[in-house]
């Protein structure tokens, strides 16, 4: 049966997913756009599809990417090339580790910012939207290994063309949503293919972005997590700022990290097209070409992988309370030769960042605050403000 996901529900196109999951199986057809894709939504049906996706596979969720660059007449990179010459162009692996010493420069002006936020604020302890400070903490760290210089995203006044950088990733991932799902004749007639465009020449005219998510100190970082996370950060090193050995004696930090990216993948779906060759998925036989969507939100948010998927349980991840579940069933970074090139440096920052966030505040939730809900826009992202109020603990003795 083939599904038809309309313009009005992609903005919960994730929630669309886990839904046709239970109503259709594991493995269905749907139509977005002018894209025709076979959906995947079992751990052991997506392994069969990576598995099979051969040396040089393909990335369809790149083809807006291409667009501009066509429209431009700008070159492929390494994340729209495909083929031999994307296989030459990909980065190899980054000793992440050895970036410690940057990263934590960063989080010192991330600890700043906070402090200067919470003092300003009526209560003296609120911060408003964490969940943008922590994206500009990433872009900032991100800037400082690619370029070997700071970028501002964390000065009290954002240099101009760093705010219109940042502004322009946001109006992109936004209006990639409607380019996707329009088709193509609307383009004249509509704003956003224009507003993508424009949006794709600012972020060229300055570098490239990493988005990093403020789930983990929002409102899921709750329980017994909260009262053990600090005993661990504390215990380990003594309150010093934190180094790669520090980081490898905490695993209650590393399975919060975990549990917060399965509940909201950073990318919700991603696909794949096998260019090589016809491939078997299931019972079933697809000719190569095909377009594979890897629904990894409903993969995660599945019972039979993970009992009570909507509660967070970091202890899912701790070898003493580990609940069996296939290896496939949350892979927020990807598998294989076209997953996250940037893995190890975005969990080097989520790491730091959050060790010296809990070495020097308790986090609460805003009192005032509303529940805040996923909103898909190519990524994932909060639908309101993340606001907390932090406070500040007694130094260690």
């Amino acid at each position: 049966m083939t599904v038809l996901y309309g313009c009005v529900s992609t903005h919960a196109h994730h929630y669309c997913t886990l839904i046709s999951k239970q109503a259709y199986g594991p493995l269905w057809k749907s139509s977005l756009g002018p894209y025709t894709n076979i959906n995947v939504a079992c751990p052991e049906l997506l392994e069969q599809v990576l598995r099979q996706e051969g040396k040089y596979p393909v990335r369809s969720d790149m083809a807006l990417w291409k667009e501009h660059r066509d429209a431009r007449g700008l070159p492929y990179g390494p994340f729209t090339e495909d083929g031999e010459r994307w296989h030459r162009l990909r980065p190899g692996p980054r000793e992440a580790v050895l970036y410690t010493g940057t990263i934590n420069a960063v989080t010192s002006d991330l600890l700043g910012r906070l402090e200067a936020e919470r003092r300003g604020s009526p209560s003296g302890r609120g911060v408003g939207d964490v969940a943008s400070l922590l994206y500009r903490f990433a872009l900032e760290g991100i800037a400082s290994i690619l370029f070997e210089t700071r970028i501002g995203c964390l000065e009290p006044q954002v240099p101009p063309e760093t705010q219109r950088f940042i502004a322009a990733i946001g109006c992109m991932f936004r209006d990639s949503v409607f380019v996707t799902a329009l088709p193509a004749w609307t383009r004249a007639l509509l704003p956003f293919w224009d507003r993508y465009l424009r949006s794709w020449d600012t972020i060229f005219a300055f570098g490239p972005c990493q988005r990093g998510g403020g789930w983990a100190v929002g409102p899921e970082a709750k329980g017994a997590a909260r009262a053990a996370l600090p005993r661990e950060v504390t215990g380990v090193g003594g309150g010093q700022v934190p180094d790669a050995p520090h980081l490898a004696q905490m695993p209650l930090l590393k399975a919060i990290v975990k549990e917060t990216l399965r509940l909201y993948p950073v990318v919700p779906t991603n696909a794949r097209i096998i260019v090589e060759k016809d491939v078997v998925v299931g019972d079933y036989l697809f000719p190569k070409d095909t377009l594979f969507v890897l629904a990894h939100y409903a993969m995660a948010h599945d019972e039979h992988s993970f009992p009570e998927p909507e509660r967070f349980l970091p202890q899912r991840w701790l070898r003493a309370g580990a609940t069996p579940h296939h290896p496939f069933s949350s892979i927020p970074f990807g598998y294989g030769v076209r997953a996250c090139v940037g893995r190890r440096i975005a969990e080097l920052e989520m790491y730091l960042a959050l060790t010296r966030i809990i070495q020097n505040y308790e986090l609460h939730p805003d009192p005032r605050g509303r529940e805040v809900h996923p909103l898909s826009r190519i990524v994932l992202v909060p639908d309101k403000p993340i606001n907390l109020e932090l406070v500040a603990r007694a130094p260690v003795p």
